[in-house]
């Protein structure tokens, strides 16, 4: 790619060479698959430049070349940025005993005691007597600053036993983003803390969301689920918008041929609900041309040992996959309720800050604190872009590996009586097989 084709502000990113993306390439896809442009970025070794390691590529789809450019770049300057700091330089401490202002342990959504007590379980109760790696975040509703666990911001990220860091969560990039200002990298991570939780919620829970009426989609949107259809595979929309009433909404396509995936999930949320939907199916796309590549190289995960196979994302990609899943995965399209994209208000304001503003509003509305922490280097700030992880203690992530779904999360039992469905005990637990998303 040339540079001359990158959005302004990105020029200083892109470089053969030197550059934090060295090599954007357009992947291509078969005959008869959805019709959505599909970009790599390369990676520079962030390693060799003082930070940790991580993967060297990301993949985005989008409907057509400068939107996928302007995803892949994204996803990788974040990435990037993600990767670069020092974990000697990050203080340990337990949060009782910090000379600086902690967020709570126990408002965190993770795991239960019987998870905890599993042999060879990898992490330990996370409480206040619990040493661990903290960084810098601010509090968006007061501007308060506060500190939150390192390995809930920074990624990937490797916990220093030696040095008393314990290890309390896994390594996940939910909540990061980029974008043009401070404001709107927090509102995009806000939007995949939203979206995550919704997802996680709408399986764990057993949820039957409806479905979106696809006839009364606005035309362009209409065209992107065209883009499957003409692949010969249906697109399923269901509504899974939780009580902060930020639409989100996860797409499903589905297939009957074996050599498809028999499914593939992917879900987002924005403010705006047509532009949750349009986001859902261009991840969708990227999802599902990913789970034919796993597809045609993992084998498919066993039920056996609860489970016990699925660790990467991958696996949770083969699960939906394989055909003989899809009496496990039915229960969760099997709602006979509809309803139209229009049921959603457009809460968008007219500008980033407020519609930040508002997304934080509706979040907190829920009894839950929005914070973030700005990990944009000198570099890329002084291109204009930065890159931030935002964080919502107490909703639900999405981490990959099926024993560590946050079984211990008070909101898992609380928020689907509270939107009307039967809900799941504690007990139980909730679904019990592996969720679609990766």
């Amino acid at each position: 790619m040339q540079i001359e084709t990158l959005p302004a502000g990105y020029e200083g990113v892109f470089d053969p060479g030197v550059g934090i993306v060295s090599a954007l390439d357009r992947i291509a896809e078969a005959p008869d698959a959805p019709r959505y442009v599909h970009l790599r970025a390369r990676l520079c070794d962030v390693a060799t430049l003082g930070g940790v390691a991580t993967p060297r590529s990301v993949e985005v789809a989008a409907v057509d070349r400068p939107a996928a450019v302007l995803a892949a770049l994204g996803a990788g300057i974040s990435r990037y940025c993600a990767a670069t700091y020092r974990s000697d330089g990050l203080p340990v401490d337990t949060a009782v005993a910090a000379a600086f202002p902690c967020i709570a342990p126990a408002d965190f959504a993770l795991f239960s005691e019987a998870q905890y007590a599993r042999p060879g379980y990898p992490y330990v109760p996370f409480r206040e007597t619990t040493p661990v790696k903290w960084t810098g975040a601010v509090d968006l509703a007061t501007g308060e600053t506060v500190h939150a666990p390192a390995a809930m911001v920074w990624f990937p990220f490797a916990y220093a036993r030696t040095a008393g860091d314990q290890p309390i969560v896994c390594s996940d990039p939910g909540g990061l983003a980029c974008g043009e200002g401070v404001a709107a990298a927090a509102l995009s991570g806000l939007c995949d803390v939203v979206a995550r939780d919704a997802a996680a919620l709408f399986w764990q829970a057993g949820i039957q969301s409806p479905r979106l009426r696809i006839e009364t989609l606005p035309q362009r949107l209409r065209d992107m689920v065209d883009r499957f259809r003409s692949a010969g595979d249906p697109v399923t929309i269901l509504d899974v918008t939780t009580d902060n009433r930020i639409p989100a909404f996860v797409a499903v396509v589905a297939s009957d041929a074996r050599d498809r995936p028999a499914h593939v999930f992917a879900v987002a949320a924005r403010l705006d609900p047509a532009d949750a939907v349009a986001a859902a199916l261009c991840r969708l796309a990227a999802n599902r041309r990913l789970a034919v590549g796993i597809m045609a190289t993992l084998p498919p995960p066993e039920a056996t040992g609860d489970w016990e196979d699925v660790v990467t994302p991958a696996d949770h990609a083969a699960f939906a996959a394989d055909h003989d899943n899809r009496p496990l995965v039915a229960a969760s399209l099997a709602s006979d309720e509809a309803c139209d994209l229009d049921d959603h208000e457009n809460a968008t304001t007219g500008s980033v800050d407020g519609d930040l503003e508002a997304a934080i509003g509706r979040v907190m509305a829920t009894g839950y604190r929005v914070y973030a922490a700005n990990l944009t280097g000198i570099d890329i700030g002084a291109l204009g872009l930065n890159v931030v992880r935002t964080i919502v203690p107490g909703y639900l992530p999405l981490f990959a590996g099926h024993h560590l779904r946050p079984l211990g999360a008070r909101r898992l039992y609380d928020a689907p009586q509270k939107l009307g469905h039967r809900g799941i005990s504690e007990t139980g637990g909730g679904n019990a097989a592996p969720h679609p998303f990766f």
